[in-house]
């Protein structure tokens, strides 16, 4: 298996050149030639879904975020904050090729890193695994002092369930750390979902999570510190009205972000 993946990445070599609007045009191709449709529910389309997140191009994936500049500095920078926190145990969630994961093992001599990961790529389990203290598991088993969700809740049908149940999971006092991208970079990135792109926090926060803000260097990666029983109720009551107001207030950002572009090209 690792020869053929071998053969598919040596079309895109060297990887650390690799154009990044070309990996993403190769996702979009896997994607239709699958036959998926991200405006239906991903649970009707399950063996699609588990085959495009198996094909060969989240290896190519995996293999460019530990090599592209901007990709890597965001993974160094989260494992830089994690570094000066005290965890033991942490859940990556997602985590795929685990380049964050091996990371945290190289920074933090006694962490203990579970790759949580329903679609783990051979090609990966064997060169992360053998660093130590690293593994895959296809569930979470809290609870840890630290849960990481990167590049993880635009991928699916229900990201505020997913986002409680990451939470649920992280031990009182612990952190969680949820990096998105409701954006519509790429087909799999549901659309479904872009209304959280200015309400996530708040809904975590309606949950009864701390915001702590961002990691350094990362607008993206948002903390929280689990303070107590969370309340599921009110986070689906936010979320219902996140689901009224987030198209509009990512319009408005949108228009806001288009203005001071114009405004800055007449700055002489």
């Amino acid at each position: 298996m690792d020869r053929a993946i071998d053969d598919y990445l040596a079309q895109f070599e060297p990887i650390e050149q690799l154009n990044r609007r070309r990996l993403l045009d190769e996702m979009d191709a896997a994607w239709d030639a699958l036959g998926l449709d991200n405006t239906r529910p991903l649970a009707d389309q399950l063996d699609g879904v588990g085959r495009f997140y198996s094909h060969p191009v989240w290896v190519l994936n995996g293999v460019y975020s530990a090599k592209d500049p901007v990709s890597l500095a965001h993974r160094l920078a989260i494992a830089d904050w994690v570094q000066i926190q005290a965890v033991e145990r942490v859940a990556d969630y997602g985590g795929g090729s685990g380049v964050l994961a091996g990371l945290l093992a190289n920074r933090l001599p006694t962490v203990s890193v579970e790759i949580v990961e329903p679609f783990p790529s051979s090609y990966f389990v064997a060169r992360v695994e053998a660093l130590g203290r690293v593994r895959y598991v296809p569930t979470l088993q809290g609870p840890y002092d630290l849960v990481i969700a990167q590049d993880v809740l635009e991928h699916v049908d229900a990201p505020v369930e997913l986002a409680l149940d990451l939470a649920k999971n992280v031990r009182d006092g612990g952190l969680a750390i949820f990096a998105n991208a409701f954006w519509p970079e790429i087909k799999c990135h549901l659309p479904a979902n872009f209304y959280l792109r200015h309400q996530f926090g708040l809904i975590m926060r309606a949950a009864g999570m701390c915001a702590l803000g961002h990691v350094p260097g990362v607008r993206h990666a948002l903390i929280f510190r689990r303070q107590g029983p969370l309340d599921r109720s009110a986070a689906f009551r936010a979320d219902a009205r996140a689901k009224w107001i987030g198209g509009p207030l990512n319009g408005a950002g949108q228009g806001l972000a288009r203005t001071r572009l114009v405004l800055n090209s007449l700055v002489p």
